[in-house]
């Protein structure tokens, strides 16, 4: 058995505590590493807050989990455990998905949830999370550190570059390619190309943009 340590003690880390505690054949839960919260027991599961993800020290049984819906933060507060001391970061899926034995899962951090399909040919990257009820079509790229939420399509032969957020009930269409950092707003509809570091909304998919002069 494995000491599991989930860094963030947030909806998404107690979300993720209790997809493990569905079918849980290896892990003892330890604790969670949290800066935004006080140290001592998390009222709402009982559980501990045992620590800061950035000057933590791993012992030697501990494994961990980076439940931050944030690409970016689960990068960053993650870092001192996953560069500084090699910590364990185990890939995962929930019993209840449906994983083609031909899909290729990321060997770190990657989480897929319940009832996700993920079909033939699929490539998913270290440290993406696929939420509950989401459908992963065949020969799609997903990069790393991505967040793909709950209820979304992803079309065969999509392409999602590393770091980016799709947001739910959003749909992909087949062979869309979405570059790096891109987020996509809940309930959009998108085809063709999105390039690096835009947010769109809408269907079909538009880059959204703030009226500055209006705010």
């Amino acid at each position: 058995m494995k000491d599991l340590v989930v860094i963030g003690a947030g909806g998404f880390g107690r979300e993720l505590l209790s997809y493990i505690e569905d079918d849980n054949p290896i892990f003892i839960f330890k604790g969670f590493l949290d800066d935004r919260y006080r140290f001592g027991s998390f009222a709402s599961t009982g559980h501990m807050v045992i620590g800061s993800p950035l000057t933590y020290v791993p012992a030697r049984n501990d494994v961990f989990f980076v439940a931050l819906g944030s690409p970016r933060e689960r990068y960053a507060f993650s870092e001192n455990l996953r560069d500084a001391h090699k910590g364990d970061f185990p890939s995962v899926i929930h019993p209840t998905a449906r994983v083609s034995a031909h899909a290729n899962l990321g060997n770190q951090g990657c989480i897929i949830g319940p009832r996700v399909g993920i079909s033939v040919g699929v490539e998913i990257g270290c440290f993406t999370f696929v939420q509950e009820l989401t459908v992963v079509g065949h020969d799609a790229r997903i990069g790393n550190w991505c967040q793909i939420n709950a209820h979304c399509t992803i079309a065969g032969g999509v392409t999602i570059g590393h770091f980016s957020i799709i947001h739910p009930n959003s749909v992909i269409c087949r062979g869309a390619v979405i570059g790096e950092r891109v987020v996509v707003a809940p309930g959009s509809v998108v085809y063709g190309r999105i390039p690096d570091g835009v947010t769109v909304l809408g269907n079909p998919a538009r880059r959204f943009v703030v009226d500055k002069a209006s705010s």
